[in-house]
């Protein structure tokens, strides 16, 4: 968590960070967002002057599908990690499945996740004169256990198991908890 304080006007700050024994990354834009820049900070900086520097910004934006499952994850999110940065920089979360970051040019890690679908990680390159980036929709791939949803169990064999005969099947417990 961070908490800023306007101390004049040049644009000084006063910045307290929650320290995790690591830099934490800190997002600047320009009230207009066409200008921003990330810095890392920790407790190690304190007291000590900290410089950002601003580059033009890009819009980032890009979708969430799953073509196994023919569809959309009913939830979502993807976060953005600045080059060099542990913690998230931003996020977005919900229901659409559709993602909008503004960012100042760079390279950041990209994550996405969400219902029924497995992680999908990847590295992106935001130019400066490029001031529109965006990466379609993102076909991420359906859970294992996703893409059993609907469908027959698949059989099994008992190899030990106490108070169950060898030639048990797992029809013959339809209906009771197993």
């Amino acid at each position: 968590m961070a908490r800023l304080k306007i101390t004049d006007a040049s644009g000084r700050v006063v910045l307290q960070v929650d320290d995790w024994n690591e830099k934490r990354p800190v997002l600047l834009l320009s009230s207009d967002r066409k200008l921003g820049g990330v810095v890392g900070v920790s407790k190690a900086d304190e007291g000590k002057e900290v410089t950002a520097t601003l580059r033009p910004t890009v819009r980032v934006t890009g979708k969430l599908g799953c073509t196994e499952l023919n569809g959309k994850p009913k939830w979502a999110n993807t976060m953005i990690t600045a080059d060099g940065l542990r913690a998230p920089i931003a996020q977005n979360m919900g229901e659409s499945a559709e993602f909008e970051f503004v960012l100042p040019a760079g390279k950041y890690g990209l994550r996405s996740y969400g219902t029924d679908v497995e992680d999908i990680k990847q590295t992106i390159t935001l130019a400066a004169d490029r001031p529109e980036f965006d990466l379609g929709t993102l076909d991420l791939k359906a859970s294992p256990i996703a893409k059993l949803k609907g469908k027959t169990a698949p059989g099994w064999e008992i190899t030990a198991a106490r108070g169950v005969k060898p030639q048990a099947k797992l029809s013959d417990y339809k209906g009771k908890w197993v």
